[in-house]
Parts: structure tokens; C-alpha cells; sequence
């Protein structure tokens, strides 16, 4: 009786090839599921930026920046507001050189922790 083997180069060859796409696909199921995912917020201000005060309006300000744009700032309690020494928002007046120091968030508004005028 001869024994028939049901297994050939071919057949180790498919088997091989199913357990790689199928890792392939699982590894990526499981990135998706449970992975790191990043995301760019595009900034106009990383660590600081400088320009005159056009507006304070309550506690936010519109700085203009030395290109001609406008950059809105967002202060909170939290804020550093300084004029040759630590000052309230309300020292600011427009025309006045400040520079900014927070992060913009997506919409490019940005939140200031620390705002040095002079």
C-alpha cells in the first residue's frame, strides 16, 4: 500500500503564504484598534511670537504680526502677563510691542501662558 502524502512543496508554500497575509492583516487590525495614532495641528506659534496689539477685548487680544496677519490670543487666569514686571491684562493697550508664549490650537487661536510686553 502506498502512502500518499498530502502535503508538497506547493501546499507549504500556500500555507506559508496565508500565515503571512493573515499576520499581516491581524497586525494591522490591531494597530487600528489599539496602536498610537498621531495627528499635526498646524501652529502659527510653537513657543512664542511677537507683534503689536491691535484689540484686547475681555480676555483675549489680537496681536498683529510683523507680515501683516493677525493672530488671535486666548489668556486665562493661568496667563503671565508681564509689563516690566507682572501686570494684568488690562495694562495692554493697542499699538503696544508684545511677545506671545502658548500654543495655537487647529484653528490657529492661540492660548498664551505667558504675554511680555516691551
Amino acid at each position: 500500500m502506498s502512502s500518499t502524502c498530502w502535503w508538497n512543496r506547493t501546499t507549504l508554500a500556500l500555507i506559508g503564504a496565508a500565515l503571512l497575509i493573515g499576520g499581516f492583516i491581524g497586525g494591522m487590525q490591531v494597530q487600528e484598534r489599539w496602536g498610537v495614532t498621531t495627528s499635526v495641528v498646524p501652529t502659527s506659534v510653537s513657543s512664542g511670537t511677537s507683534g503689536t496689539v491691535k484689540l484686547v477685548d475681555g480676555s483675549t487680544f489680537y496681536l498683529q504680526t510683523a507680515d501683516g496677519g493677525t493672530v488671535t490670543v486666548k489668556t486665562s487666569d493661568a496667563t503671565t502677563v508681564k509689563v516690566a514686571q507682572p501686570a494684568a491684562l488690562s495694562s495692554l493697550t493697542a499699538g503696544q510691542q508684545v511677545t506671545v508664549q502658548g500654543s495655537a490650537d487647529a484653528e490657529g487661536v492661540v492660548t498664551a501662558i505667558l504675554v511680555n510686553a516691551g
